[in-house]
């Protein structure tokens, strides 16, 4: 326990006693860097890694996507590596697409700890992933938002009703078209989804095959700036546009001092990005290929708000999964409270 001050040990208590708890084709190929005291290597794997989720690992899998900003500026920084070093573990990076794919890699133990917005986790335990929520940071809710060519006759959610609107499927972006329209009077089977992934969907919307595209930053103000895409409406209103912490309950069981560790990070990397936006965008543009200003514009509208799963979210993550019953898109009924990472005693 000599790792840590008196107030980083009180805050990982915290965690633990409070912590719970961005579709698209599965992938089972991923980008991975390993860290370890010693080396640091970049390989490339197209098969699933064996779980290690039944004892304390020696290695720990994170698996990102362009979504989780601050685990990718922790991956750029290499703190984590050093502070995880001192514990005798060793770090890999996994790169996947978004949520639903990060989810998949959770599922078959090819990663053991992630990131993603409010929808996947939900999907992921209706479908039987032993998922666990270990904490959360506010996003912001003009993160996400539904996008029309600067063009467009369309001018309110209700000319979306017959449109082709991209969408990943499983995340956020449903979920804000879902909640829009039902201020209108319509529902989901009043549009035409066209299930994309965020890359294919710029593609589809900058070739003008559909009529408008829900999306999250790093693309969102990417196609606004290149494109000049008009947003026609964000997610004020219809989701808090939360990010998640998660693994599954066997591996946090058994690596509860590891996932400490990592919080911490993540709640340091937290504050100093919501005081250096500019310095989040010129670490993070050369690994996104996305440009330093457009990432500032990210970086400002977002919020950063690192803390432990409480009540209150719990209860806003159990209503989008309840939305998402009522429109028949989730296969069964899940209570995110059973979610909830409670750490052995």
């Amino acid at each position: 326990m000599n790792l840590y001050n008196r107030r980083s040990i009180t805050k990982a208590m915290g965690y633990f006693l409070l912590a719970i708890a961005s579709g698209c084709t599965a992938t089972n190929s991923a980008s991975v860097t390993t860290s370890s005291p010693a080396s640091t290597a970049t390989t490339a794997t197209n098969a699933p890694a064996k779980s290690q989720n039944t004892a304390k690992a020696k290695v720990i899998r994170i698996g990102v996507s362009k979504f989780g900003a601050m685990l990718n500026a922790l991956r750029e920084k290499g703190t984590l590596e050093k502070s995880l070093s001192a514990l005798g573990v060793s770090l890999e990076w996994k790169e996947f697409i978004a949520g639903p794919q990060l989810m998949e890699a959770l599922a078959v133990g090819t990663i053991d700890l992630t990131y993603t917005g409010e929808p996947p986790p939900i999907f992921a335990q209706a479908n039987g992933t032993p998922v666990v929520y270990l904490a959360n940071e506010k996003l912001g809710v003009a993160s996400v938002a539904v996008l029309v060519p600067k063009d467009s006759d369309i001018k309110g959610v209700a000319d979306l009703k017959g449109k082709r609107v991209a969408i990943s499927k499983a995340t956020n972006s449903q979920y804000i078209v879902i909640r829009a329209l039902e201020t209108v009077g319509l529902t989901f089977n009043d549009i035409t989804p066209v299930y994309l992934t965020p890359s294919d969907g710029r593609i589809a919307f900058e070739g003008g095959k559909v009529d408008a595209w829900s999306t999250w930053d790093p693309f969102q103000a990417a196609a606004e700036q290149a494109l000049g895409a008009k947003i026609l409406f964000d997610g004020k209103g219809f989701l808090p546009n939360t990010g998640y912490y998660l693994s599954t309950k066997s591996f946090a069981d058994n690596n509860a001092e590891t996932i400490a560790v990592i919080l911490k990070q993540v709640e340091e990397i937290n504050d100093w990005a919501a005081k250096n936006p500019r310095a989040v965008a010129e670490l993070l543009s050369p690994k996104y290929g996305v440009s330093v200003e457009v990432l500032e514009i990210v970086e400002k509208r977002r919020e950063h708000g690192f803390q432990p799963i409480d009540e209150k979210v719990i209860a806003e993550q159990q209503r989008i999964a309840d939305v998402f019953l009522k429109e028949k898109v989730l296969p069964k009924p899940v209570i995110v409270k059973e979610a909830i990472w409670k750490p052995k005693s």
